[in-house]
């Protein structure tokens, strides 16, 4: 375990221990981390292209779509996934997104399948 010293303006120090972490774990951090922010971009333009019919999707719905599109991220290349063009994506596409991570859910569907259904709506939108 490292050491962290926090100074505090009142001259005087804490000395923290401060866990390592393996380079393995940093890079699933920092994979972790990317996929997170590509997925936020990605549903900040399909809420931004939808607009007020955004609201008709509940925030269950939206965790379903951040899931599916996060699995997707991590099935695709960095160029495909930059090619996506998200602001083209219509509710009905959105709305059968959010119906193909309901089935992976609720064990209806296999998750590699709807990964390769939610990769050609995508596409579609290239």
């Amino acid at each position: 375990m490292g050491v962290k010293n926090i100074y505090f303006p009142c001259n005087f120090t804490v000395v923290m221990p401060v866990p390592e972490i393996s380079e393995e774990e940093r890079g699933r951090r920092a994979f972790q981390l990317h996929r997170d922010r590509a997925v936020d971009a990605a549903i900040e333009r399909i809420r931004e292209s939808l607009g007020p019919s955004w609201r008709s999707f509940s925030q269950a719905e939206v965790e379903l779509l951040r899931y599916l599109l996060g699995e997707s991220w991590i099935a695709t290349g960095r160029r495909t996934w930059e090619r996506f063009s998200f602001s083209r994506l219509d509710a009905k596409r959105v709305a059968a997104i959010i119906e193909l991570g309901r089935k992976v859910r609720k064990k209806e569907k296999e998750e590699q399948a709807a990964i390769g259904e939610v990769l050609r709506i995508l596409e579609s939108s290239i």
